[in-house]
C-alpha cells in the first residue's frame, strides 16, 4: 500500500457537501493509520482533524517509522503541493 499525504481544509470539504470523516473511515478500513501534520508536529489523528492541516495515511503495520520519516521529509523539503 502507498503512503498518502493530502491537504485538508474543512471549508473546502464543506463547500462540496462532503465530509473528510467518510474518507478517513474508508482509509482506516483499508488498513491505514492516519496522522495530522500541523505546526511542525505529526500526531495520530483521533477524532476530527484540525480545520486546516495536512493528513498523512500510512499502512498501519509501518505507521510509526513511515510517519516519522515522511513528516520530516515533507516539513524540511517543501514537498506539499497546493490542491486547487
Amino acid at each position: 500500500r502507498p503512503t498518502l499525504i493530502f491537504e485538508h481544509r474543512a471549508a473546502t470539504w464543506a463547500s462540496t457537501g462532503s465530509s473528510v470523516g467518510d474518507s478517513l473511515e474508508r482509509l482506516r478500513g483499508l488498513g491505514y493509520a492516519v496522522f495530522s501534520i500541523r505546526d511542525g508536529a505529526t500526531r495520530p489523528l483521533e477524532g476530527a482533524p484540525p480545520a486546516s492541516c495536512e493528513l498523512l495515511a500510512v499502512p498501519a503495520h509501518a505507521a510509526v517509522s513511515v510517519a516519522a520519516a515522511v513528516a520530516t521529509a515533507v516539513l524540511t523539503s517543501g514537498l506539499l503541493l497546493p490542491v486547487g
